[in-house]
């Protein structure tokens, strides 16, 4: 099987995700993938075959198939991270108001694994779960990269500052003192970009047992909703609720529940 092959399979289950449950016709997936209307039926038909897209009543429209149902629980049950954190998203909304968001690293990127609104939800980055975004752009991936190894630091930046600079005008300086700011204080603040210039926040990584980033837990608030006594009462939140997430992802490392308590004494000072 050609790469091409394998390119243009996943354009079209992206193009029928993208409906969001509503059914999908061969039209529209020749619209949204750009492909010729011969070759995307042949795929839609292999796909069917396969599994990964079920037919509708009307034999006209396509949904996602059951497939992708047990792909997702498994990919679900092989982290447990959603589930480990969010009880403590909920906390974390119910008692700032904010919106909360858990991202994990994939690649070059972050994506979005869940989100908790408040009483006062806002915009950001991400379209909402399941979105990505590029590693150095929001508090949860500045977070995230800031944990990762200087080579890995190293290999990221080059890959994805020049998208950061086209698109939302972050060149490396202002990045790489970020990550220096993270190391100081455990917390990513973000570096602002000129897509959103009215909002703020805060995010800090979740590691594992070899102290290397798993996830972040992060709030996007609008700046004139985030004083210092509010922003200093989060950082002490994040890092309980962070810690409570670390305990589950590493439960028998007594190291984790030792560290708890410096992480949640520094945020404090």
């Amino acid at each position: 099987m050609s790469v091409q092959v394998i390119e243009r399979a996943v354009a079209v289950l992206d193009a029928v995700a993208s409906a969001e449950g509503a059914p999908c016709r061969l039209r529209e997936i020749v619209a949204r993938t750009g492909l010729n209307r011969a070759t995307a039926y042949r795929i839609v038909r292999t796909l069917v075959d396969q599994g990964l897209l079920a037919m509708g009543e009307d034999k006209r429209s396509y949904y996602l198939g059951l497939t992708f149902l047990t792909w997702g629980a498994t990919a679900s049950n092989r982290s447990h991270l959603r589930e480990l954190a969010r009880p403590s998203l909920l906390r974390l909304a119910g008692q700032f108001g904010d919106s909360f968001f858990l991202f994990v690293p994939d690649g070059y990127d972050v994506v979005c694994l869940d989100i908790c609104d408040g009483d006062y939800p806002v915009r950001s980055y991400t379209r909402g779960i399941g979105g990505r975004v590029p590693l150095g752009l929001g508090q949860a991936s500045i977070a995230i990269l800031a944990r990762m190894t200087k080579a890995e630091q190293d290999e990221i930046i080059s890959h994805n500052l020049p998208i950061l600079e086209r698109e939302y005008g972050i060149d490396r300086e202002r990045l790489l003192n970020e990550l220096l700011q993270v190391c100081d204080s455990g917390f990513a603040r973000g570096t602002g970009s000129r897509v959103l210039p009215e909002y703020t926040g805060l995010g800090v990584a979740v590691r594992d047992r070899n102290d290397h980033p798993v996830a972040a837990i992060s709030c996007c608030v609008l700046t004139s909703r985030l004083s210092e006594s509010k922003r200093d009462l989060m950082k002490s939140k994040l890092a309980e609720e962070a810690m409570v997430i670390m305990r589950g992802v590493n439960p028998l490392d007594p190291m984790v529940g030792r560290a708890s308590v410096n992480f949640v004494s520094n945020a404090l000072n």
